[in-house]
């Protein structure tokens, strides 16, 4: 903590409450304000904040969008269905598949509009955004977020990206964007399994 002296949290409402669960910044730059992007969900959220970085404002908005809402046992099913390559079961499940994520397609939809926004009024010209949006690369709300900001991983990245690391949902889920006049350089997925992404990080530097 001595590298990141400024940190801020942003706590989010969890099923269990014995657990403390949220979306939380530590910095090595001062932090200006914090403040939460204002939309409705159960255990996700946004937020933004604004730094000093050298004497230059940067916004910086930290997502976790609208997961999926998979069941552990819609997991491990979707797991034996890739190592089994059955038809019957493909088929079976897609349609289950297609149902229960619909509606978490619709509210990540509704979220990505509102941080586009966000993003369009936004008057600091640094800006970053990033976290996990549970979604692809081809997705809607990758596609309307990331409007006229640049994919980290894109420009400075090699490979598939894949940051997602449990059930064979092998995809990249997980994003750093940037505004025109930053330039990203070396953005890596690293190897770390602490959890079920693997950590996406790179080098940012103002033109």
């Amino acid at each position: 903590m001595e590298k990141y002296p400024y940190n801020h949290y942003h706590s989010l409402n969890f099923p269990n409450k014995n657990e403390i669960f949220g979306l939380a910044i530590f910095s090595r730059f001062p932090i200006l304000s914090s403040r939460k992007v204002p939309y409705e969900s159960s255990y996700n959220g946004s937020f933004i904040t604004e730094l000093d970085v050298n004497g230059k404002n940067v916004t910086l908005i930290n997502n976790h969008l609208e997961s999926n809402k998979l069941s552990e046992e819609e997991r491990n099913n979707y797991y034996q269905m890739t190592k089994e390559m059955d038809t019957q079961s493909i088929d079976a499940f897609t349609q289950t598949l297609t149902k229960r994520l619909t509606p978490a397609f619709k509210e990540r939809a509704t979220q990505a509009q509102i941080i586009s926004d966000i993003i369009k009024n936004e008057e600091n010209p640094y800006i970053i955004v990033c976290g996990d949006f549970n979604d692809t690369p081809i997705s809607y709300a990758r596609h309307k977020i990331k409007g006229n900001l640049r994919d980290a991983f894109v420009d400075s990245g090699f490979g598939l990206g894949i940051t997602y690391n449990k059930y064979r949902f092998l995809f990249r889920i997980d994003y750093i964007m940037h505004s025109e006049n930053i330039k990203s350089y070396n953005c890596e997925v690293g190897d770390l399994k602490n959890s079920d992404h693997y950590p996406l990080w790179c080098y940012l530097q103002f033109r």
